[in-house]
């Protein structure tokens, strides 16, 4: 899973943090930068705070072996996060083609964003049969996975 570092008020960064077992370690660091605009009614500017996350490969990396460990005892993997970043090929997109093509879990539940579902997809060369797009707050989602 990913998990947000930082106050309510400011992101700091993300963590990875292993499921069940107390492996945590820092995934990406946020660079802050704020940058201004007009805005829509007039020509006064605002300043809007923008993030660059910069990821961390060894964390990655751990997350992988994280993924092929569980696996082995595991009839259900979550990977949370799944996002731009994989839909591009980067990030967690090795992990997923290895679960893809290697794992012996019946079911693995990939959480990611509506606008990059088709992208991760694609890059997993998944067919439709094979996907099921739910949000937990639709009943009976997790019936529809066995």
């Amino acid at each position: 899973m990913q998990v947000p570092c930082g106050s309510t008020d400011r992101l700091m960064g993300y963590d990875l943090v292993r499921l069940g077992k107390p492996d945590r370690v820092p995934l990406a660091d946020c660079h802050s930068a704020m940058v201004t605009s007009p805005t829509h009614n007039d020509d006064a500017q605002h300043f809007t705070h923008h993030c660059k996350l910069s990821f961390r490969m060894q964390s990655l990396l751990a997350a992988f072996s994280w993924v092929k460990d569980d696996s082995e005892e595991s009839d259900v993997l979550v990977i949370d996060g799944v996002g731009k970043l994989e839909g591009m090929g980067g990030g967690h997109m090795s992990a997923l083609k290895w679960v893809r093509n290697t794992s012996g879990a019946a079911v693995v539940v990939a959480s990611t964003r509506a606008d990059v579902i088709v992208q991760v997809q694609k890059s997993l060369r998944l067919p439709s049969a094979d996907v099921l797009i739910a949000s937990p707050s639709d009943e009976g989602w997790i019936q529809q996975l066995g």
